[in-house]
Protein backbone atom coordinates (compact mmCIF):
# COMPACT_ATOMS: atom_id res chain seq x y z
CA UNK A 1 0.00 0.00 0.00
CA UNK A 2 1.29 3.31 -0.65
CA UNK A 3 2.61 5.84 2.00
CA UNK A 4 0.12 7.80 0.96
CA UNK A 5 -3.13 6.23 1.53
CA UNK A 6 -1.82 4.65 4.61
CA UNK A 7 -1.83 8.34 5.96
CA UNK A 8 -5.07 9.27 4.51
CA UNK A 9 -6.64 6.25 6.46
CA UNK A 10 -4.57 6.62 9.39
CA UNK A 11 -6.24 10.76 9.92
CA UNK A 12 -9.54 9.38 8.84
CA UNK A 13 -9.61 6.60 11.62
CA UNK A 14 -7.87 9.54 14.04
CA UNK A 15 -10.76 12.00 13.05
CA UNK A 16 -13.17 9.14 14.03
CA UNK A 17 -12.00 8.57 17.13
CA UNK A 18 -12.19 11.88 18.23
CA UNK A 19 -15.65 12.45 16.96
CA UNK A 20 -16.84 9.46 19.06
CA UNK A 21 -14.97 10.23 22.24
CA UNK A 22 -16.70 14.08 21.33
CA UNK A 23 -20.06 12.12 21.45
CA UNK A 24 -19.94 10.25 24.33
CA UNK A 25 -19.46 13.45 26.26
CA UNK A 26 -21.92 15.33 24.73
CA UNK A 27 -23.16 16.98 27.18
CA UNK A 28 -20.26 17.43 29.44
CA UNK A 29 -19.32 21.00 30.59
CA UNK A 30 -15.88 20.73 28.91
CA UNK A 31 -16.91 19.65 25.61
CA UNK A 32 -16.77 22.94 23.85
CA UNK A 33 -13.33 21.96 24.17
CA UNK A 34 -13.47 18.13 22.45
CA UNK A 35 -15.31 20.45 19.83
CA UNK A 36 -12.50 22.85 19.58
CA UNK A 37 -10.05 19.02 19.46
CA UNK A 38 -12.31 17.53 16.32
CA UNK A 39 -11.78 21.39 14.69
CA UNK A 40 -8.26 22.19 14.87
CA UNK A 41 -6.38 18.90 15.85
CA UNK A 42 -4.97 17.44 19.41
CA UNK A 43 -2.30 20.10 19.67
CA UNK A 44 -4.47 22.47 19.79
CA UNK A 45 -4.19 25.44 22.67
CA UNK A 46 -6.12 27.99 23.22
CA UNK A 47 -4.05 30.03 24.66
CA UNK A 48 -1.72 30.43 21.72
CA UNK A 49 -4.15 32.04 19.87
CA UNK A 50 -3.09 35.42 22.06
CA UNK A 51 0.87 36.50 22.50
CA UNK A 52 2.23 37.48 25.61
CA UNK A 53 3.62 40.88 24.62
CA UNK A 54 5.46 41.33 27.54
CA UNK A 55 7.96 39.19 25.73
CA UNK A 56 8.21 41.94 23.13
CA UNK A 57 12.03 42.20 23.51
CA UNK A 58 14.00 39.35 21.90
CA UNK A 59 17.09 38.18 20.87
CA UNK A 60 19.36 35.45 18.98
CA UNK A 61 22.01 34.31 21.01
CA UNK A 62 24.41 31.57 20.00
CA UNK A 63 25.63 30.39 23.32
CA UNK A 64 27.32 27.31 22.67
CA UNK A 65 29.05 29.02 19.44
CA UNK A 66 29.99 32.41 21.31
CA UNK A 67 31.05 29.82 24.42
CA UNK A 68 33.85 28.38 21.97
CA UNK A 69 35.00 31.96 20.94
CA UNK A 70 36.26 32.52 24.15
CA UNK A 71 32.65 34.17 25.73
CA UNK A 72 31.41 34.01 28.68
CA UNK A 73 27.75 32.80 29.01
CA UNK A 74 27.42 33.48 32.64
CA UNK A 75 28.40 37.24 31.19
CA UNK A 76 26.46 36.79 28.24
CA UNK A 77 22.92 36.07 30.06
CA UNK A 78 23.78 38.90 32.30
CA UNK A 79 24.43 41.28 29.70
CA UNK A 80 21.23 40.24 28.30
CA UNK A 81 19.08 40.59 31.25
CA UNK A 82 20.62 44.18 31.65
CA UNK A 83 19.53 45.08 28.20
CA UNK A 84 16.05 44.10 29.44
CA UNK A 85 15.56 40.91 27.10
CA UNK A 86 12.66 38.92 27.92
CA UNK A 87 13.02 35.97 25.11
CA UNK A 88 16.29 34.24 23.91
CA UNK A 89 16.42 32.33 20.66
CA UNK A 90 19.05 29.68 21.17
CA UNK A 91 20.83 27.98 18.68
CA UNK A 92 20.32 23.65 19.36
CA UNK A 93 21.27 22.09 16.08
CA UNK A 94 22.10 17.89 15.66
CA UNK A 95 25.59 18.33 14.32
CA UNK A 96 26.63 19.84 17.98
CA UNK A 97 24.57 18.10 20.33
CA UNK A 98 24.68 14.30 18.54
CA UNK A 99 28.17 12.09 17.63
CA UNK A 100 25.80 10.31 15.43
CA UNK A 101 21.58 9.56 15.23
CA UNK A 102 21.91 7.26 18.20
CA UNK A 103 24.82 8.82 20.37
CA UNK A 104 24.61 12.39 22.22
CA UNK A 105 27.64 14.13 23.05
CA UNK A 106 27.56 14.11 27.11
CA UNK A 107 30.25 16.88 27.47
CA UNK A 108 28.09 19.13 25.47
CA UNK A 109 25.07 18.45 26.75
CA UNK A 110 26.32 19.19 30.23
CA UNK A 111 27.43 22.70 29.07
CA UNK A 112 24.05 23.27 27.81
CA UNK A 113 22.52 22.08 31.07
CA UNK A 114 24.40 24.71 32.86
CA UNK A 115 23.99 27.45 30.32
CA UNK A 116 20.00 27.13 30.13
CA UNK A 117 20.00 26.52 34.07
CA UNK A 118 21.92 30.07 34.34
CA UNK A 119 19.60 31.59 31.79
CA UNK A 120 16.57 30.08 34.34
CA UNK A 121 18.12 32.62 37.15
CA UNK A 122 16.31 35.97 34.70
CA UNK A 123 13.45 33.95 33.85
CA UNK A 124 13.95 34.39 29.94
CA UNK A 125 11.33 32.76 27.59
CA UNK A 126 14.19 30.19 25.73
CA UNK A 127 13.10 28.70 22.15
CA UNK A 128 15.78 25.97 20.80
CA UNK A 129 15.99 26.02 17.42
CA UNK A 130 17.72 23.31 15.37
CA UNK A 131 18.32 23.85 11.55
CA UNK A 132 20.55 20.53 10.90
CA UNK A 133 19.28 17.35 9.59
CA UNK A 134 21.34 13.71 9.06
CA UNK A 135 21.91 13.18 5.72
CA UNK A 136 21.34 9.60 4.64
CA UNK A 137 23.79 9.86 1.14
CA UNK A 138 26.98 11.73 3.24
CA UNK A 139 26.02 10.29 6.51
CA UNK A 140 27.01 13.57 7.98
CA UNK A 141 24.69 16.00 10.03
CA UNK A 142 24.33 19.36 7.64
CA UNK A 143 21.64 21.63 6.85
CA UNK A 144 20.63 20.70 2.94
CA UNK A 145 17.75 17.91 2.72
CA UNK A 146 16.80 14.81 0.82
CA UNK A 147 15.16 14.27 -2.39
CA UNK A 148 11.69 14.31 -2.24
CA UNK A 149 10.14 10.23 -2.86
CA UNK A 150 7.01 8.90 -1.71
CA UNK A 151 7.79 5.33 -2.11
CA UNK A 152 8.22 3.03 1.08
CA UNK A 153 11.58 2.18 1.79
CA UNK A 154 13.32 5.06 -0.12
CA UNK A 155 16.05 6.93 0.72
CA UNK A 156 13.58 10.21 1.91
CA UNK A 157 11.49 7.78 4.37
CA UNK A 158 14.18 6.81 6.07
CA UNK A 159 15.30 10.44 6.64
CA UNK A 160 12.09 11.55 7.87
CA UNK A 161 12.37 8.36 10.09
CA UNK A 162 16.07 9.76 11.81
CA UNK A 163 15.21 13.04 11.65
CA UNK A 164 12.08 12.12 13.87
CA UNK A 165 13.96 10.16 16.03
CA UNK A 166 17.07 13.15 16.71
CA UNK A 167 14.04 15.79 17.42
CA UNK A 168 12.71 13.39 20.04
CA UNK A 169 16.39 12.26 21.95
CA UNK A 170 17.37 16.29 21.67
CA UNK A 171 13.78 17.10 23.23
CA UNK A 172 13.96 14.34 26.05
CA UNK A 173 17.56 15.14 26.49
CA UNK A 174 16.45 18.88 27.09
CA UNK A 175 13.13 19.45 28.62
CA UNK A 176 14.00 22.45 30.12
CA UNK A 177 12.82 24.62 27.17
CA UNK A 178 9.33 24.63 26.23
CA UNK A 179 9.48 26.21 22.85
CA UNK A 180 11.05 24.62 20.29
CA UNK A 181 11.66 25.96 16.23
CA UNK A 182 11.51 23.41 13.48
CA UNK A 183 14.44 24.54 10.90
CA UNK A 184 14.78 27.71 9.72
CA UNK A 185 13.62 29.50 6.73
CA UNK A 186 12.00 26.83 5.21
CA UNK A 187 11.45 28.51 2.08
CA UNK A 188 15.17 30.12 1.52
CA UNK A 189 17.86 28.28 -1.10
CA UNK A 190 20.22 28.67 1.55
CA UNK A 191 18.66 26.09 3.58
CA UNK A 192 15.96 24.73 1.56
CA UNK A 193 18.07 22.37 -1.10
CA UNK A 194 19.21 19.22 -2.08
CA UNK A 195 22.35 18.00 0.08
CA UNK A 196 24.77 17.86 -2.85
CA UNK A 197 22.45 19.55 -5.58
CA UNK A 198 22.51 23.06 -6.31
CA UNK A 199 19.46 22.24 -8.02
CA UNK A 200 16.94 25.39 -6.93
CA UNK A 201 13.22 23.86 -5.32
CA UNK A 202 10.18 25.35 -6.19
CA UNK A 203 7.61 26.96 -3.80
CA UNK A 204 5.42 23.64 -3.82
CA UNK A 205 8.25 21.58 -3.88
CA UNK A 206 9.79 22.88 -1.20
CA UNK A 207 6.15 22.95 1.09
CA UNK A 208 6.25 19.10 0.46
CA UNK A 209 9.63 18.31 1.94
CA UNK A 210 8.61 21.22 4.93
CA UNK A 211 5.40 19.60 5.48
CA UNK A 212 7.09 16.58 6.08
CA UNK A 213 9.53 17.81 8.39
CA UNK A 214 7.07 19.87 10.61
CA UNK A 215 4.85 16.91 11.30
CA UNK A 216 7.41 14.31 11.85
CA UNK A 217 9.26 17.06 14.59
CA UNK A 218 6.56 18.14 16.00
CA UNK A 219 5.12 14.57 17.04
CA UNK A 220 8.38 13.28 17.84
CA UNK A 221 8.55 16.83 19.93
CA UNK A 222 5.31 16.32 21.66
CA UNK A 223 6.28 12.73 22.40
CA UNK A 224 9.21 13.92 23.98
CA UNK A 225 7.82 16.61 26.20
CA UNK A 226 3.90 16.82 26.55
CA UNK A 227 4.22 20.42 27.44
CA UNK A 228 6.01 21.42 24.73
CA UNK A 229 4.90 23.92 21.96
CA UNK A 230 6.26 23.88 18.30
CA UNK A 231 7.20 26.93 16.00
CA UNK A 232 7.23 27.37 12.23
CA UNK A 233 10.92 27.67 10.95
CA UNK A 234 10.92 31.49 10.83
CA UNK A 235 10.26 31.98 7.00
CA UNK A 236 12.13 35.16 5.07
CA UNK A 237 11.74 37.20 2.12
CA UNK A 238 15.83 37.03 1.71
CA UNK A 239 16.32 40.03 -0.62
CA UNK A 240 14.14 42.11 1.79
CA UNK A 241 10.28 42.00 2.98
CA UNK A 242 7.70 41.67 0.07
CA UNK A 243 10.46 40.98 -2.57
CA UNK A 244 10.61 37.43 -4.40
CA UNK A 245 14.12 36.15 -5.23
CA UNK A 246 14.59 35.75 -8.65
CA UNK A 247 16.06 32.92 -8.74
CA UNK A 248 13.53 30.53 -6.89
CA UNK A 249 10.34 32.76 -7.05
CA UNK A 250 9.66 31.99 -3.79
CA UNK A 251 7.92 34.88 -1.18
CA UNK A 252 6.54 34.40 2.39
CA UNK A 253 2.97 34.57 1.63
CA UNK A 254 3.21 32.10 -1.45
CA UNK A 255 5.29 29.77 0.50
CA UNK A 256 2.96 29.43 2.76
CA UNK A 257 -0.38 29.20 0.38
CA UNK A 258 1.70 26.21 -0.59
CA UNK A 259 2.42 24.80 2.89
CA UNK A 260 -1.16 24.96 3.81
CA UNK A 261 -2.31 23.41 0.64
CA UNK A 262 0.21 20.57 1.75
CA UNK A 263 -0.90 19.97 5.38
CA UNK A 264 -4.51 20.53 3.82
CA UNK A 265 -3.86 17.61 1.45
CA UNK A 266 -3.71 15.04 4.33
CA UNK A 267 -1.05 13.75 2.90
CA UNK A 268 1.74 14.56 5.53
CA UNK A 269 0.28 13.08 8.48
CA UNK A 270 -2.59 15.09 9.32
CA UNK A 271 -5.04 17.80 8.01
CA UNK A 272 -4.64 20.19 11.15
CA UNK A 273 -2.09 22.99 11.08
CA UNK A 274 -1.11 22.76 14.76
CA UNK A 275 -0.15 19.30 14.39
CA UNK A 276 2.81 20.96 12.47
CA UNK A 277 3.22 23.95 13.96
CA UNK A 278 1.87 25.90 16.97
CA UNK A 279 3.38 29.01 16.56
CA UNK A 280 3.96 30.90 13.41
CA UNK A 281 7.02 32.52 12.78
CA UNK A 282 8.81 34.66 9.91
CA UNK A 283 11.90 37.32 9.30
CA UNK A 284 10.86 40.53 8.08
CA UNK A 285 14.08 42.12 7.18
CA UNK A 286 13.99 45.37 5.83
CA UNK A 287 17.40 46.05 5.33
CA UNK A 288 17.68 49.97 4.46
CA UNK A 289 14.93 51.35 6.20
CA UNK A 290 13.02 51.93 9.30
CA UNK A 291 9.86 50.46 9.54
CA UNK A 292 6.87 52.43 7.69
CA UNK A 293 3.56 51.33 6.38
CA UNK A 294 4.52 49.55 3.88
CA UNK A 295 6.57 47.30 6.58
CA UNK A 296 3.45 46.74 8.78
CA UNK A 297 1.25 46.05 5.88
CA UNK A 298 3.31 43.39 4.18
CA UNK A 299 3.78 41.96 7.97
CA UNK A 300 -0.01 41.89 8.10
CA UNK A 301 -0.85 40.32 4.33
CA UNK A 302 1.17 37.51 6.26
CA UNK A 303 -0.97 37.15 8.82
CA UNK A 304 -3.63 36.93 7.21
CA UNK A 305 -2.86 34.38 4.98
CA UNK A 306 -2.44 31.88 8.76
CA UNK A 307 -5.64 33.33 10.02
CA UNK A 308 -7.31 33.02 6.64
CA UNK A 309 -6.55 29.44 5.98
CA UNK A 310 -6.48 28.45 9.96
CA UNK A 311 -9.87 29.63 10.98
CA UNK A 312 -8.75 30.91 13.53
CA UNK A 313 -5.73 33.45 15.49
CA UNK A 314 -2.09 32.06 15.84
CA UNK A 315 0.24 33.84 17.58
CA UNK A 316 3.64 34.76 16.07
CA UNK A 317 7.38 35.39 16.98
CA UNK A 318 9.64 37.32 14.84
CA UNK A 319 12.79 35.00 15.55
CA UNK A 320 15.09 37.46 13.25
CA UNK A 321 15.06 41.06 12.36
CA UNK A 322 18.03 43.39 12.34
CA UNK A 323 19.93 46.09 10.92
CA UNK A 324 23.58 45.89 9.72
CA UNK A 325 26.32 48.55 9.78
CA UNK A 326 27.34 47.76 6.21
CA UNK A 327 23.86 49.18 4.80
CA UNK A 328 22.91 52.13 6.79
CA UNK A 329 24.52 54.08 9.81
CA UNK A 330 23.98 53.48 13.67
CA UNK A 331 22.30 56.36 13.66
CA UNK A 332 19.84 55.10 11.43
CA UNK A 333 19.74 51.34 13.13
CA UNK A 334 18.66 53.28 16.46
CA UNK A 335 15.97 55.24 14.51
CA UNK A 336 15.06 51.32 13.19
CA UNK A 337 14.77 49.54 16.98
CA UNK A 338 12.63 52.32 18.07
CA UNK A 339 9.91 52.74 15.48
CA UNK A 340 9.73 48.87 15.59
CA UNK A 341 9.42 48.31 19.44
CA UNK A 342 7.54 50.85 19.65
CA UNK A 343 4.70 50.27 17.25
CA UNK A 344 4.76 46.53 17.00
CA UNK A 345 2.13 46.14 19.73
CA UNK A 346 -0.02 48.09 18.20
CA UNK A 347 0.39 47.39 14.34
CA UNK A 348 1.27 44.06 15.21
CA UNK A 349 -0.65 42.79 18.00
CA UNK A 350 -0.61 39.50 16.98
CA UNK A 351 3.35 39.35 17.36
CA UNK A 352 4.94 38.13 20.90
CA UNK A 353 8.53 38.38 20.79
CA UNK A 354 10.90 40.29 17.97
CA UNK A 355 14.29 38.06 18.21
CA UNK A 356 16.98 40.85 17.04
CA UNK A 357 19.26 39.05 14.90
CA UNK A 358 22.19 39.65 16.44
CA UNK A 359 23.89 39.95 19.75
CA UNK A 360 27.44 40.50 18.65
CA UNK A 361 28.85 41.20 15.42
CA UNK A 362 31.11 38.47 13.69
CA UNK A 363 33.74 39.45 12.20
CA UNK A 364 35.34 35.78 10.69
CA UNK A 365 31.63 35.19 8.89
CA UNK A 366 31.90 35.28 5.12
CA UNK A 367 33.16 39.09 4.91
CA UNK A 368 32.33 40.16 8.64
CA UNK A 369 28.54 40.30 9.87
CA UNK A 370 28.11 43.38 11.24
CA UNK A 371 24.73 43.54 12.48
CA UNK A 372 25.43 42.54 15.93
CA UNK A 373 24.15 44.76 19.18
CA UNK A 374 27.64 44.27 20.34
CA UNK A 375 31.33 44.88 18.22
CA UNK A 376 33.20 40.94 18.32
CA UNK A 377 33.88 40.14 21.66
CA UNK A 378 35.84 36.94 21.04
CA UNK A 379 39.71 36.78 21.86
CA UNK A 380 40.92 35.55 18.41
CA UNK A 381 38.40 38.56 16.01
CA UNK A 382 39.35 41.66 15.21
CA UNK A 383 35.82 43.87 14.63
CA UNK A 384 36.95 45.87 11.61
CA UNK A 385 34.39 47.84 9.28
CA UNK A 386 35.66 50.57 6.66
CA UNK A 387 39.32 50.27 8.36
CA UNK A 388 38.39 51.18 11.54
CA UNK A 389 38.98 48.59 14.49
CA UNK A 390 36.30 48.65 17.12
CA UNK A 391 37.10 48.45 20.77
CA UNK A 392 36.51 44.34 21.53
CA UNK A 393 32.63 43.34 23.07
CA UNK A 394 31.90 46.92 23.70
CA UNK A 395 27.71 48.08 23.18
CA UNK A 396 26.70 50.02 20.37
CA UNK A 397 24.99 52.80 20.81
CA UNK A 398 21.71 51.24 19.83
CA UNK A 399 22.33 48.27 22.54
CA UNK A 400 21.25 51.18 24.96
CA UNK A 401 18.34 52.42 22.46
CA UNK A 402 17.41 49.52 23.19
CA UNK A 403 18.05 48.95 26.99
CA UNK A 404 16.11 51.85 27.44
CA UNK A 405 13.03 50.84 25.36
CA UNK A 406 13.23 47.61 27.04
CA UNK A 407 13.15 49.55 30.50
CA UNK A 408 16.71 47.22 30.92
CA UNK A 409 18.86 48.40 33.59
CA UNK A 410 22.57 47.29 34.66
CA UNK A 411 26.17 47.52 33.33
CA UNK A 412 26.36 47.05 29.20
CA UNK A 413 30.30 47.03 29.59
CA UNK A 414 30.72 43.46 31.33
CA UNK A 415 32.49 42.25 27.87
CA UNK A 416 35.09 45.33 28.01
CA UNK A 417 38.41 44.45 28.66
CA UNK A 418 38.57 47.21 31.14
CA UNK A 419 35.68 45.99 33.39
Amino acid sequence: MKIMHKLKIAVLVSFLSLLSACNTNINSEDNSGQMDIIKYGENYRKELEKPNQENIFGMDYLSYEWYEHGIDYVKGYKTLANMGVKSIRNWMHFGYFFENPDKLIKEKCDLMHDMLRVASEYNFQIIGMNHVNWSIKYQRFCIGKEKYQTFEGSSYQEWLDVYEKCWYTLVKEFNEITYWEIDNELNNKDFMFIEGSKEFLTSKESAKISADMLFRASRAIHKANKNAITILGGIVDPYGLGIMDAQSKITMIGYLEDLYDEIESGEHGSFHPDDFFQVAAWHPYYYYKAPDDYFYEENNKIYEVIKRREGKDKKVFLTEIGWSEKNISADKISECITKLYSNVKEKMPYVESIHYYRYFDNSIQGDGDFAGMFYDAADNHVDRINGVIRKQGQAKPYAYVYQQLAKGTGSLKLFEKDE
